[in-house]
């Protein structure tokens, strides 16, 4: 048992290092590609939604606004549609 334990012992070094050296070498590579999409980017893109999104509910009275209405929402899919890809 105290064999095992000495084992254990001996390779618990060299593995821990080689973990420590992974990990930071992950982290280097996680570091050189940087995000395809801002930040800023993203909330330009929620708050064009949110406004198309808000004109579009009220537009219901007639067919012309519910025209409107679901143009607005296609430019909603088209917009996430696009920061989407850039991803």
């Amino acid at each position: 048992m105290d064999s095992l334990i000495e084992l254990a012992y001996e390779l618990s070094n060299p593995v821990a290092g080689w973990l420590i050296e992974e990990n930071a070498q992950r982290d280097n590579d996680m570091n050189k590609t940087p995000p395809q999409v801002q930040v800023s980017e993203c909330m330009d893109v929620f708050n064009r939604v949110k406004a198309f999104l808000i004109a579009a509910q009220y537009l219901n009275r007639d067919n012309s606004e519910k025209h409107i209405a679901s143009q607005l929402i296609a430019q909603c899919e088209a917009e996430i549609d696009d920061i989407l890809e850039k991803e």
